[in-house]
């Protein structure tokens, strides 16, 4: 139907008194339309709404939405949004209208900056609902996921915070803590954007839940640290398999092996307005502790105060000695951790360093923190066999799709790439080295494996000058097929990747390239002395197989590669690898050098070869390093 007979059937309709069929594509039309009698029944309309039923409610929404895309679309999406998000979506989804509103919002491609403004004037004057609702139904939009103007709206957002706080409306502040969170911390890769948050959020929320904890006379906890079998409760905020879970697995399953000294107990906050809890996540983890809870509340509409009160009775009930936190950026972990739950609370940094509220003993985590502002203890963890290496179907799979991948874009083809989230390559120092080696390198593809905006990360591609034609964005895979197909883990930076990283280096078909280590320029005898000699000496004196430790710092990390390689492989073409090392250090500096070094690779197969030989023995001999560490037992016994 053209614009023409669609807007003179609308006002057929409405002069006969009868309500138009609610096709909101209408939104999509480029009609436009001053009749007076849409303008009449426009006004009518919302002069009725507020007195409405509900189900007249889900009717007139749809209708007034028509209607006003017919004058100023704008306003249209900004007034449809406000409404639809003030709806019980569970309830409003088994009505016919509110479906189709609700659909619309989570699945169709709308204006970005308008739904913006729409949240913002919402953030005036926000419903609970209205609050709870911007997850499920904007968020998830592909659009919205991960979408950066997010943080345009971190100042309004705060500001909302702020007003509610004052108002001591506790039932908002939480949820709308949450929110802040999620868009905030899904969008950033900065210390100092953390920081940020936890000046802007993280205190003023603190002051406020020590006030609420005060006025309802919370439980008290146990004054002393038991002297027999101490209680290790963790907190985390929902049981699905991601690099935090599979961190903290690994080392309570080592912890049920090496010590009975310890009952573990996990406390999950499952927010379910993210993702739903994972059944056999839960059950892989019974066999190694004594406890579980994880509250289950029927949809996104809990109230976060009762839940995190629950919580704490169960912490007290079970009578923690130590309670770490994973769970940084959580109204809920927040309440918990300002209204003491235990006798000893840890913060166990996964990445967030600037999280700082009052309550927290001691800061701990399994890798180097940037916030040097604090005292840090750091522990190993060696991740669990069972996530590293994944099936034997995932490797086969793995050979198929590289086949084809080799068809499609030549046969000599080096697959670049990392797997995590896409937030990570929203780098440009990162995506410069990118577009440098490729444009070195015309035999390599780039494969953006993960979730996110996808979009974004073309765009800034296009700006360093990426041949998008030689990159593969995968979405979110399986990271042990993919962990096969990648020759070269480039590393991301500022961001690092993860858990996918150490899958990655297990498989040993691989090498891994630390891209910091090009954008910060350390290299050859700077990069063993101060990236391992210091650090893990021993690891270093393992896998080079160095017995006397006065060794020259001078000494090129190649040259010592290609001398220990050589002991342990017959038949390698010596001059081949000793061509690319001269290419190497013939250089004047270390940016040259490290790009140099991955041309050889991508180029030369033997030099290749030796790389990926000596990377996984220093691999392996990292991972038998930090099996033979029990530090996490010793932070806990100071």
């Amino acid at each position: 139907m053209d614009c023409k007979n669609l807007i003179e059937y609308i006002i057929s309709k409405l002069k006969n008194g009868d309500i138009p069929e609610t096709n909101l594509n209408i939104y999509f039309y480029d009609c436009k339309s001053e009749d007076t009698i849409i303008k009449k029944t426009i006004n009518t309309l919302n002069n009725y709404y507020s007195n409405a039923s509900l189900n007249e409610k889900y009717l007139l929404n749809n209708l007034l939405f028509i209607l006003e895309s017919l004058s100023n679309k704008k306003q249209a999406l900004i007034n449809f949004i406000k409404r639809t998000l003030d709806f019980n979506i569970y309830e409003a989804y088994k009505n016919k209208e509110a479906k189709k509103a609700i659909n619309f919002i989570v699945y169709e491609n709308y204006n970005e900056d308008d739904t913006f403004e729409a949240i913002k004037e919402i953030l005036n004057n926000p419903s609970f609902y209205q609050i709870k609702n911007i997850l499920p139904l904007i968020w998830s939009n592909k659009n919205f996921y991960n979408n950066k103007k997010w943080l345009n709206l971190f100042e309004d957002m705060t500001n909302a915070l702020y007003k509610l706080i004052k108002k001591e409306d506790i039932t908002k502040v939480m949820p709308l803590h949450f929110v802040i969170y999620h868009t905030y911390g899904n969008n950033i890769q900065t210390i100092e954007e953390w920081k940020n948050f936890n000046q802007k959020v993280e205190i003023p929320a603190s002051k406020f839940y020590h006030k609420i904890g005060k006025n309802l006379n919370l439980p008290k906890i146990k004054k002393r640290i038991s002297n027999k079998k101490k209680k290790i409760g963790f907190i985390f905020d929902r049981l699905v398999l991601n690099s935090p879970f599979m961190v903290m697995y690994s080392l309570i399953k080592k912890l049920s092996q090496i010590s009975k000294e310890y009952e573990i107990y996990i406390y999950s906050l499952n927010y379910c307005d993210k993702d739903p809890e994972e059944q056999r996540i839960i059950n892989a983890l019974y066999p190694y502790v004594n406890k579980i809870f994880s509250h289950n509340f029927e949809n996104v509409y809990y109230d976060h105060l009762k839940k995190a009160i629950e919580i704490r009775e169960e912490i007290i009930k079970d009578k923690i000695d130590y309670l770490i936190t994973m769970a940084s950026g959580y109204d809920i972990n927040n309440f918990l951790i300002t209204n003491r739950s235990a006798p000893k609370q840890i913060f166990w940094s996964h990445g967030n360093c600037a999280f700082d509220i009052p309550n927290i003993d001691k800061k701990i985590s399994h890798f180097e923190q940037e916030c040097k502002e604090f005292k840090w203890e750091i522990f190993n963890v060696n991740m669990a066999e069972e996530f590293l290496i994944g099936s034997e179907e995932s490797k086969q799979k793995a050979k198929i799709l590289k086949e084809t991948l080799l068809n499609q874009f030549g046969k000599k083809t080096i697959f670049l790439g990392t797997i995590g989230r896409l937030i990570k390559l929203e780098s440009e120092e990162y995506l410069k080295v990118i577009s440098e080696i490729m444009k070195q390198n015309p035999n390599t593809v780039y494969l953006a494996c993960g979730s996110g905006n996808q979009k974004k990360v073309e765009k800034l591609m296009k700006e360093v000058g990426i041949d998008l034609k030689r990159v593969v964005f995968t979405g979110q895979v399986d990271p042990h097929m993919f962990g096969w197909i990648i020759d070269i883990w480039l590393n991301t930076y500022p961001l690092p990747q993860g858990i996918s990283q150490e899958e990655y280096h297990e498989k040993g078909h691989g090498i891994v390239i630390q891209s910091k280590h090009i954008i910060n320029c350390k290299y050859d005898y700077e990069f063993i002395e101060k990236e391992i000699l210091e650090e893990k000496p021993e690891v270093f004196f393992k896998a080079f197989e160095i017995e006397n430790k006065n060794i020259n710092k001078n000494i090129s990390f190649n040259k010592l590669m290609f001398e220990v390689y050589k002991k342990h492989n017959k038949n390698i073409n010596e001059k081949e690898i000793l061509q690319c090392i001269a290419q190497i250090e013939n250089l004047p500096n270390c940016k040259e050098k490290w790009l140099q070094t991955i041309n050889c690779i991508c180029q030369n197969k033997e030099y290749r070869e030796m790389y990926r030989w000596m990377t996984y023995r220093l691999w392996q001999e990292h991972k038998k390093w930090k099996n033979s560490k029990n530090e996490f037992l010793d932070i806990l016994k100071d």
